[in-house]
């Protein structure tokens, strides 16, 4: 076990038997080596725990904790209670990282004590017909511009747990949910609310891998309506905080998501219709559609949904999902 480490790395694994290996060779190779590897083994029923103790019979910086199986949220949440450094990451355990990602993000970190979390691109959908790179340019980013930038640059679209680094005081008061989907949505806004300053950095690369069975491929009600719920959680959050153009992107956020949902064949009326009452019930005006930073056809379609309320915009635009 190293002693004080910089940097606390959890790794959840399942049923990882396959990619583990891989996962864990990115990271012990980075030239960076001031960390602690927290494996949180959930219950796997393959060779994963197997997988996971050789690497740290070879290398005290590996801790092994197994637990009974309780989903991804709940490994996260076992991994963020044994960690010891001031800084925290996660990494999926069938995704991997490019050489230098740490070396070069944690050099910034330790010589920016203010910065409170930082992001560094991805390739998402690794090797697959989907594959692209989430880039930054480096820029930081205070306290008193946070949510609106992070509406402005989508941040909404890229809330994953994985890609960042944060300073692990900010998990005192917050965890994953457990039991539910879009997990990293869930959190993201509270995690923003405390940070003094964010760094977008242009170093290092964390590599996505796809998977098939994973729930953005199964689009019911059930797996979808968390994102749609958390999104609305941040809109009705921040929509007195944000200028009237920026509020006007995060209801057409809202509102593309709410649609999607009354389009799955297994969609719950009533809920579409309560959601799309307090949608409405947070106007913006026809000003601030026309100023906002929107494609011209999302910007129809909003006014679309000023004219005939969300309601009955969603059932037109809906298609159905399965």
């Amino acid at each position: 076990m190293t002693q004080n480490p910089e940097l606390s790395i959890v790794v959840p694994v399942y049923q990882s038997g396959q990619t583990l290996g891989r996962c864990m060779e990115s990271i012990l190779s980075q030239s960076f080596r001031d960390f602690e590897l927290i494996i949180v083994n959930d219950g796997s029923r393959d060779n994963s725990a197997g997988i996971a103790l050789e690497f740290a019979r070879t290398d005290q910086r590996v801790i092994v904790i197994n637990r009974e199986n309780g989903g991804l949220s709940a490994a996260r949440n076992t991994g963020i209670s044994y960690a010891r450094a001031p800084w925290i990451t996660f990494i999926d355990s069938d995704d991997s990282i490019e050489q230098e990602t740490l070396k070069q993000n944690m050099k910034w970190l330790l010589s920016h004590p203010e910065t409170d979390l930082l992001e560094y691109p991805a390739l998402l959908h690794h090797n697959g017909p989907a594959e692209k790179t989430l880039a930054f340019a480096d820029q930081t980013v205070t306290a008193d511009q946070m949510i609106a930038d992070w509406v402005r640059r989508q941040g909404y679209r890229h809330c994953y747990a994985w890609n960042k680094i944060y300073r692990t005081s900010l998990f005192d008061t917050v965890r994953f949910p457990e039991g539910e989907n879009f997990e990293d949505a869930a959190i993201m806004p509270s995690i923003i609310r405390q940070c003094r300053t964010i760094r977008y950095s242009s170093a290092g690369l964390y590599l996505y891998t796809d998977t098939l069975n994973g729930i953005t491929h199964r689009y019911t009600f059930h797996n979808q309506e968390p994102l749609f719920r958390h999104n609305m959680e941040l809109f009705t959050l921040a929509f007195t905080e944000l200028s009237p153009a920026d509020a006007a992107v995060l209801k057409r956020v809202a509102q593309n998501l709410l649609t999607d949902l009354c389009g799955c064949s297994d969609t719950i009326p009533d809920y579409i219709h309560g959601s799309a009452q307090k949608l409405d019930s947070m106007p913006v005006s026809l000003a601030a559609i026309f100023k906002a930073d929107m494609s011209p056809k999302e910007k129809v379609k909003s006014i679309i949904y000023n004219m005939l309320g969300t309601e009955r915009a969603c059932r037109l635009f809906s298609r159905k999902l399965s």
